[in-house]
């Protein structure tokens, strides 16, 4: 088995691959998640969110808008003692969040369908999947 996510074990699927030859190199699941990115122990030695990890690169997800590489600011996860927190949510303006609300309504087909109504977005960038939001006005 190569992977699975909670939404696809939802559905009843599970990402599996058959071993095969290319370019004269065996591929199999080991080695496609090693391509995947440097997992550390400490994530190897939590199941489920090693799996999520990896179900990062096999799920899905609509294009919204391009960000700029030089837009990009990189952080490290927050370690204390044993646990490792690699999940985050992070602030965006409401500039933002319209024009990511806007992207995927353009993206369905659905373009000009009424105001914003998210005020936070899952979002997946340079191999991190995490979430952002801002507060909606009182």
């Amino acid at each position: 088995m190569l992977g699975w996510s909670m939404s696809g074990l939802k559905d009843q699927s599970v990402w599996f691959v058959a071993a095969f030859q290319h370019n004269g190199k065996r591929v199999d699941a080991e080695t496609i998640r090693a391509e995947l990115g440097t997992f550390n122990d400490k994530l190897r030695r939590q199941p489920a969110r090693y799996a999520a990890r990896v179900a990062q690169a096999l799920s899905t997800t609509s294009v919204s808008i391009d960000i700029p590489p030089t837009s990009v600011v990189r952080l490290l996860d927050i370690e204390i003692g044993q646990h490792v927190f690699t999940d985050g949510v992070s602030s965006m303006s409401p500039a933002m969040a319209e024009a990511i609300a806007a992207g995927l309504q353009r993206g369905r087909g659905r373009a000009n369908q009424g105001p914003l109504t998210s005020s936070a977005f899952q979002f997946r960038f340079g191999g991190a999947k995490a979430c952002l939001r801002y507060a909606l006005p009182r």
